[in-house]
């Protein structure tokens, strides 16, 4: 007697299985028609990849050239002629006229002295930052070099 009642259990989970997966099956299928109708096609796919590239370059070479301007950009040569300012020698003096001979190197002496200058365009302090007290006692207003002081 246990046979037919087991078997009508089992009669009914299948049908409740069936169900089930009959259910996730047209919700996979809905699914699947909402994602290929939002999809975009694969040509339009790499025109807006094509774009996002060209704005990143655009982006970061606008960065650069403000940085450049505005002095925040510190490289290796920004760092080093930092380091050499103010000149207090004549041989520290030398030594910043070879090394600006570079592009880099001269592009990078431009920041410091705008940097020096200010946001208010006084040049007050561009000539402190540049030579130290003891190189410039020795020269004279027209930037010449005095034989003897008295």
């Amino acid at each position: 007697m246990k046979y037919p009642q087991t078997m009508n259990k089992l009669s009914r989970d299948i049908k409740t299985i069936r169900d089930t997966v009959l259910k996730m099956d047209s919700r996979l299928n809905s699914i699947e028609n909402v994602l290929a109708n939002k999809m975009p096609e694969k040509s339009e796919f790499l025109a807006q990849s094509r774009l996002l590239r060209k704005y990143k370059v655009l982006t970061a070479r606008t960065q650069k050239t403000i940085g450049r301007i505005t002095g925040d950009i510190e490289d290796e040569e920004y760092l080093v002629l930092s380091a050499k300012l103010p000149m207090s020698s004549e041989e520290a003096l030398s030594s910043v006229a070879t090394v600006i001979q570079t592009r880099f190197s001269a592009d990078a002496l431009m920041r410091l002295l705008v940097k020096a200058k200010g946001h208010k365009g006084n040049v007050d302090g561009v000539l402190r930052s540049l030579f130290g007290d003891t190189l410039i006692n020795g020269y004279n207003l027209e930037g010449r070099r005095e034989s003897s002081r008295c």
